[in-house]
């Protein structure tokens, strides 16, 4: 008799990690992140993303 084909593949254990390991390196790339002074509001946001744009649209991107 053939088998089916797995539809979840068990993964080694090696490749696991669990909760508290995941949520550790999430909370290591936030911290490396660099801190804003004060939080941005939506003008400055959008007035960012005109810039960009911009940009963007004059390099050719």
């Amino acid at each position: 008799m053939a088998s089916l084909p797995r539809l979840f593949h068990r993964r080694r254990p090696a490749d696991r990690k669990g909760i508290r390991e995941r949520s550790a390196v999430v909370r290591s790339a936030e911290l490396a992140l660099p801190a804003f002074a004060a939080p941005v509001n939506r003008e400055e946001a959008r007035a960012a993303l005109e810039r960009s744009r911009a940009r963007r649209a004059s390099t050719g991107d």
